[in-house]
């Protein structure tokens, strides 16, 4: 069991590390021009190609895209779906619990609007005003591609397009003017933990559920001793 748990972290290994100095150059951005700015600079980089591109592109990060993976791994590898599942579950708790638990007054970038800013929109999306941190999308869209990396053999390219996309995903929330730079990145981080998170707790179930099944045989051994 220990082996397969190893095998899962050495798959999550050198990606991981990849997608964090990404992640990383991406909060030096942030913090060197601001909050604002570094959202605006995003935000105002548009055209009008764009703008259809990521209305649409940008559900690739909605939860219902668990549904399609999870029918997906049922029939192409069904013994694997509660890696999906459990990181489901974690990356939805972590997300939606940042959310509506301790950042409940974070408001959305539409709010700086009040301040004489103008942003782009992009017609036809709706425009949220509360909740902002974290990027629930982004959040999803990394844990889905970490996910899927889990379910791959270990040298399959597919991961790194999943990650891409991942990417551009988090880069889509900033250009709709539905989150700030660093919500997404706060996405990406949890993205990355919940997968972490999950393949550790699948290997305690595992472990615990191997320990039963030791000591009813061991039971059923003192049975037949005495």
């Amino acid at each position: 069991m220990r082996l397969k748990v190893e095998k899962s972290y050495t798959k999550l290994h050198f990606t991981s590390i990849y997608t964090l100095v990404a992640l990383l150059i991406c909060l030096i951005f942030y913090l060197y021009y601001g909050k604002i700015n570094s959202f605006l600079i995003i935000n105002q980089f548009h055209h009008p190609v764009a703008d259809i591109f990521f209305k649409y592109f940008t559900n690739l990060g909605d939860g219902l895209v668990w549904i399609f993976l999870l029918l997906a791994t049922y029939f192409i590898a069904k013994k694997k779906i509660w890696i999906v599942v459990a990181n489901f579950m974690i990356s939805t708790i972590f997300a939606q619990g940042l959310k509506h638990l301790f950042f409940t007054e974070a408001l959305r970038p539409i709010a700086l609007m009040s301040g004489g800013y103008d942003l782009h929109f992009v017609e036809g999306v709706k425009i949220y005003t509360q909740h902002s941190f974290p990027s629930g999308h982004t959040t999803t869209a990394f844990a889905i591609a970490f996910t899927i990396i889990l379910l791959l053999k270990k040298n399959n390219k597919f991961k790194y397009i999943g990650l891409f996309m991942a990417f551009m995903v988090a880069y889509s929330r900033v250009y709709l003017a539905q989150h700030y730079l660093i919500d997404v990145i706060a996405g990406g981080f949890l993205g990355i933990s919940s997968t972490f998170a999950s393949v550790y707790l699948l290997s305690l179930f595992r472990i615990s559920k191997q320990a039963v099944i030791d000591a009813q045989s061991d039971d059923k051994t003192s049975l037949l001793a005495d």
